[in-house]
This record gives C-alpha cells, sequence and structure tokens, in this order.
C-alpha cells in the first residue's frame, strides 16, 4: 500500500499532489464514461475522492481522462486484433489456450473489452467441433495449473504427459499462473 505523507488535513497536501491525485481519479472515472456511466455521476464520484476544486476544473480533468480512455481503448483494440491474428497463425490447440488464458487472467486482461470468442477467431479455420474440443483441453490445462502446488518440481512434465496435444509454453504458463494464483 502506498503511504502519503503525514498531513494534518487534506488542505494543507501540496498543491501538485492534489493535482496529480484529481488527474488520477478522473482519469480512472472517465474510463466508465464509456461504459455508460453520465457525467455528473463521475464528476460527483472524483469530486468526492478528490474534493475542494472548481467544477471547472473537474470538467476539465475529467475530459482530459476521457480522451486518455479513448486512446487507451484504441490501443486495446489494436493489441487484441494482433493478438488474434497470432493466435491464428499458432495450432489449434495453442491458439485456444492462448486465447482462454488471455481471458482467464483476472489481473493480466488489459481491456475491459470482455474475452474473445474463440470461434469468431478460429472458426473459419477450424471445424466447431475441433474448436470445441481444443476449448475443453485449453480449460482442463488452465485448471490443472491452478492446481499445481509450489512445491512440485515436475509439474510441467505431468502436465504435458496428462494433457497432451500443447507446446511446452502453454505447460510452463499454466504452472506458473497456478502458482502466481496461490501465492
Amino acid at each position: 500500500m502506498i503511504q502519503r505523507p503525514a498531513h494534518r488535513g487534506r488542505g494543507e497536501e501540496p498543491r501538485e499532489e492534489r493535482a496529480s491525485r484529481l488527474e488520477g481519479a478522473a482519469a480512472f472515472q472517465a474510463a466508465f464514461l464509456m461504459e455508460g456511466r453520465d457525467l455528473k455521476s463521475v464528476i460527483d464520484k472524483v469530486r468526492e475522492k478528490v474534493p475542494g476544486f472548481t467544477e471547472e476544473q473537474y470538467r476539465a480533468a475529467v475530459g482530459r481522462g476521457f480522451a486518455t480512455a479513448i486512446r487507451r481503448r484504441r490501443e486495446q483494440r489494436r493489441y487484441r486484433e494482433e493478438f488474434a491474428a497470432r493466435a491464428r497463425a499458432e495450432p489449434l490447440f495453442h491458439a485456444v489456450f492462448m486465447l482462454r488464458h488471455f481471458t482467464d487472467r483476472p489481473l493480466g486482461s488489459p481491456d475491459r473489452l470482455g474475452p474473445f470468442n474463440v470461434y469468431e477467431v478460429l472458426g473459419d479455420l477450424h471445424p466447431p467441433k475441433a474448436i470445441e474440443e481444443a476449448i475443453a483441453a485449453a480449460d482442463g490445462l488452465l485448471e490443472a495449473g491452478r492446481r499445481c502446488d509450489l512445491s512440485e518440481t515436475d509439474a510441467v512434465q505431468r502436465l504435458s504427459r496428462e494433457h497432451p496435444g500443447f507446446i511446452k509454453r502453454d505447460y510452463i504458463e499454466a504452472v506458473e499462473y497456478g502458482w502466481f494464483l496461490s501465492r
């Protein structure tokens, strides 16, 4: 947890720090405008987090935050398109693992655009039954990775025996992700 310097009250907080907190709160809250929240409630939330500014200052900060959110959303879409293109160039099991693992990561998914639809990304390359089997296999590998014990030294080898069809990197990622979640 980040510790702020002790001040007797917010009024004594250095101006630069207050301005920085305003920008941060505005940037965070402005992203909710793209999800349908109205401007007044966004400004009210920023005001609640960082009181003491004028209405114009809140509006300007939220405007800058909204511009940043739009830019990030474009970057996220471009990243997702590139990620999907990379997945399309891979063998089916690895491609599905990539897409499901991207979606599965609670902290690692870089956007709010939602999970990949594996059938949309790979449906023109593989029959639905093969995709369905690969989804079940990838989900099984991810779940097995979550259950790996931190003391298990041969987890990658065990998963490769129990969940055949993936590339070595998929087994390593499944184990590392499981260990990360168990910390």
